[in-house]
């Protein structure tokens, strides 16, 4: 009888990681300061736009509060305005640029009232 002769296979490549040679350790190089990176502002809300028509409508609501009322500061003018303090000063200068307005000051603070 002949003699079975067994083919072999090459052995099939799996994920073997490499070795690294053995070298002599190096020093990592001394870093440098990291320059102070400004902090990544956070996701805000999206603010609403202003346009000339919401801030002629808060210098209405100026001018309605203003109107036959004693000098107010700005604190309580803005308090006394339901809107964002933003949009009562744009307003308030919108006033002013007409001159409607008229500015005193007071100790530390301003106010202001009609012509």
């Amino acid at each position: 009888m002949a003699k079975k002769t067994s083919k072999r296979l090459p052995p099939t490549p799996t994920a073997v990681k490499p070795v690294a040679k053995a070298t002599a350790v190096e020093k990592p190089a001394a870093k440098k300061p990291a320059a102070a990176k400004a902090p990544t502002p956070k996701a805000a809300a999206p603010k609403p736009e202003l346009c000339d028509e919401q801030i002629g409508y808060a210098a209405g609501e100026v001018w309605g509060v203003l109107n036959g009322a004693a000098p107010m500061t700005l604190a309580a003018l803005k308090k006394a305005i339901d809107r964002p303090a933003e949009t009562t000063l744009l307003a308030l200068g919108w006033l002013a640029r007409e001159g409607k307005v008229t500015f005193a000051p007071s100790g530390r603070s301003v106010k202001v009232s009609l012509k």
